[in-house]
């Protein structure tokens, strides 16, 4: 939320959404409300600013973010996909809905599994856009150089480098960890799913030319 503290970029409105986030492009029902729907959530544009919202998910949706917003700059925010996995499985398949053994997270075809095959939403994002009209970050880099990050987040917007009094850095999910309860992840799931997603951060880095091998089991 560092970018809400720049005088010169607004945030969306109280959006009264029970998660907060405007998900105009992700859930059906919210698309078929249409644009007009879209725009309310968002204060009027001023002169010299920017407007920005965050989503988990719009990044698997460009064909529709194209046919409304077909100049728009994303950033996209990447953390380690075994760690992601985890997580986005214990909250919202083990702990919330107690429907699934921990065992189920080592299967392909999972969903909480593939959201992290990284390269497959940013080449299909590419198909869409410019590759200089997305930038793409290591959550962990932020999380330890939030000063470097932010300046390379406005070079990214060609705005003006004004940085709050107080960055906010930190990682979330330290707070849901405390919320939900959940436990470090198993030795043999965390190997599996470093050895599932190893080609596919081999492949991630050698298309961005970037190092995106997270530290892996021994």
């Amino acid at each position: 939320m560092n970018l809400a503290e720049h005088p010169r970029i607004q945030r969306p409105l109280g959006t009264g959404l029970k998660n907060k986030e405007v998900n105009f492009f992700v859930w059906k029902q919210r698309w078929e409300k249409g644009v007009q729907w879209y725009a309310k959530h968002f204060p009027e544009k001023k002169a010299g600013c920017l407007t920005f919202e965050a989503s988990v998910y719009s990044g698997y949706y460009p064909e529709r973010v194209k046919s409304i917003l077909p100049n728009v700059k994303a950033i996209l925010l990447m953390r380690d996909p075994t760690e992601r996995a985890w997580r986005y499985f214990w909250i919202r398949y083990h702990k919330e809905y107690k429907a699934q053994s921990l065992d189920a997270l080592t299967r392909a075809a999972h969903p909480a599994v593939q959201r992290g095959i990284y390269i497959n939403i940013i080449k299909n994002w590419h198909k869409h856009f410019p590759k200089e009209n997305l930038l793409i970050l290591k959550s962990e880099e932020w999380f330890s150089f939030p000063t470097r990050i932010l300046k390379q987040v406005y070079k990214f917007l060609k705005t003006e480098e004004i940085y709050p009094d107080k960055l906010l850095r930190a990682d979330p999910w330290t707070e849901a960890k405390k919320k939900y309860k959940y436990a470090e992840i198993p030795p043999h799931i965390k190997k599996w799913l470093d050895d599932f997603y190893r080609p596919y951060n081999e492949q991630l880095s050698k298309y961005l030319k970037r190092d995106f091998r997270w530290k892996e089991s021994s």
